[in-house]
């Protein structure tokens, strides 16, 4: 097996199917569904896609930041590969909610398109949650500093989400900036709280770095702690203690967020406990040979989708929904499909997805060519962009 942590490419591997089947689902399922139990429980759970993602980001980045800790404290090929993604999730974030073709129309929009255009989506919310971690990194030098300040962090953004989304940081901020604190500029993933879901995938990084198979030894422990984040808010919540006073409990409550996190951190555990079971498990597969290939098939499909999961979101993004140059699925057909329409259209675009993370983890090894390719494409996207459409 792959020395990479199994069960952090799961974690990803399921956000992935449950993001694009959801969002195929709120954009092409008829609206003669609307109402349904069934379909209020599918939205309910799909609003775990987003703390799934953001948690296995913090994940990831905290796997590979403390075991390659030196290699991120002065610039070198670690640090140049890590911000050159940052700034290319910043700006893919901002090119897909372009609101107008043609540089005239761009600068004559009016207050609420260029809101839009700023508001603060999940590409933008990580590149920033991360390259802030990342200057952390810089500025404390070792583990146990940065991990006490993170879990400072992981506090303020999570018990503080009340008080925070009662300013208006417009009035003191820039607009591309006060879109990164609260949602009062339509934001859908400003910091906070958001960035509390990536702050305790950090932390629960910190926790792995010494450990080989973090599996193994982390299993048990991630069970528990999921279990005790369980158990906690809904005991002081029903002690009656709430100093936040009126707010978003959806968006905003701290003990709805710890119970969210719960749910995450026990999907991380499962996943732990399955990856402990595939190897234990593939010692017998070896003796078939024909089982070994598929297991081999599918493991691969998982670390390679985990790996690309940014590409995959963008790549299904466009698809159904299109951007400022062209239309998606969603705009021609809207919300006309039945559920096993509405399914199977979700299996041919995850199907593509994952291909085209493929595509792109097999083009990025080509080295000069590959980053030609880019380069022509941003030209080509600006010019477009810019050009009056006919």
């Amino acid at each position: 097996m792959s020395e990479r942590w199994l069960a952090l490419d799961l974690l990803r591997f399921s956000a992935i199917v449950l993001m694009v089947q959801g969002h195929v689902f709120r954009a092409l399922l008829s609206s003669a569904y609307d109402g349904m139990r069934w379909l209020r429980h599918h939205d309910f759970v799909h609003g775990y896609t987003a703390p799934i993602f953001l948690f296995a980001s913090g994940l990831a980045f905290g796997h590979t930041t403390f075991r390659s800790w030196f290699s991120h404290l002065k610039w070198g090929p670690a640090l140049r590969k890590r911000w050159g993604r940052y700034g290319w999730l910043l700006a893919i974030g901002y090119a897909l909610h372009i609101p107008a073709r043609g540089l005239s129309k761009l600068l004559a929009l009016d207050k609420e398109s260029v809101l839009a255009w700023l508001q603060v989506d999940v590409l933008q919310h990580i590149a920033v949650s991360l390259g802030l971690l990342q200057l952390l990194v810089f500025v404390l030098r070792t583990p146990k500093r940065f991990a006490w300040v993170v879990g400072v962090l992981f506090g303020i953004t999570l018990f503080g989400a009340p008080w925070v989304w009662r300013w208006e940081p417009s009035k003191i901020l820039p607009l591309p900036l006060a879109a990164y604190l609260n949602a009062k500029t339509g934001s859908p993933f400003p910091l906070v709280p958001w960035a509390a879901f990536t702050h305790g995938g950090v932390l629960v990084a910190y926790m792995s770095r010494h450990f080989k198979e973090p599996s193994k030894h982390l299993a048990w422990p991630l069970l528990y702690g999921a279990l005790a984040l369980f158990v906690m808010p809904i005991a002081i919540n029903r002690t009656g203690f709430q100093p936040f006073g009126a707010h978003d409990f959806w968006k905003t409550d701290p003990y709805y967020s710890l119970f969210r996190l719960a749910n995450v951190i026990f999907l991380l555990s499962a996943w732990c406990f399955v990856e402990n079971w595939i190897r234990y498990s593939i010692n017998f597969a070896e003796k078939n040979l024909n089982v070994h290939r598929f297991l081999d098939f599918l493991l691969h499909v998982v670390r390679r989708g985990s790996e690309e999961s940014l590409v995959i979101y963008v790549g299904h993004l466009v698809v159904l929904h299109g951007c400022v140059l062209f239309h998606g699925i969603s705009q021609y057909w809207g919300r006309s499909f039945s559920f096993f329409e509405a399914m199977g259209i979700f299996l041919l675009l995850l199907t593509f997805s994952i291909g085209l993370g493929f595509i792109w983890h097999f083009a990025k090894r080509l080295g000069w060519p590959f980053r030609a390719f880019q380069w022509i494409t941003v030209t080509a996207f600006a010019y477009l962009v810019l050009v009056e459409a006919r």
